[in-house]
């Protein structure tokens, strides 16, 4: 996201970072955790979680950067040019032991 972010808006360029990712993600988890074959429900709720995600990462993300001038204060100064990779590394860690990783493991990949 960061390389996106000179290209693109910081919003534009989460999402962008984030579909591809829940991408390489599916066909990654896909393969080495699904027990069964490939199938349309599957696919439906994988998409449902993957929605969830991508809002909550987004929703968070852009309320961060709203507020940036309020937080970046509390980081090195040596850190300050990646406060909005800082963000998204911490809330997409947080979506993901929060909501992600739940929702996948008792819903999805049974």
């Amino acid at each position: 996201s960061h390389e996106l972010d000179k290209k693109f808006s910081e919003e534009i360029s989460n999402i962008i970072s984030y579909l591809f990712s829940a991408i390489f993600n599916f066909i990654f988890q896909y393969n080495v955790f699904s027990k069964s074959k490939f199938t349309t429900k599957f696919m439906e709720k994988y998409i449902v979680v993957t929605i969830i995600e991508l809002t909550l990462n987004q929703l968070i993300v852009m309320y961060l950067i709203d507020i940036k001038d309020k937080l970046i204060k509390y980081l090195p100064k040596k850190l300050r040019p990646y406060y909005i990779t800082i963000a998204r590394i911490i809330v997409v860690n947080i979506v993901f032991f929060l909501v992600s990783y739940p929702l996948r493991s008792k819903w999805i990949f049974v």
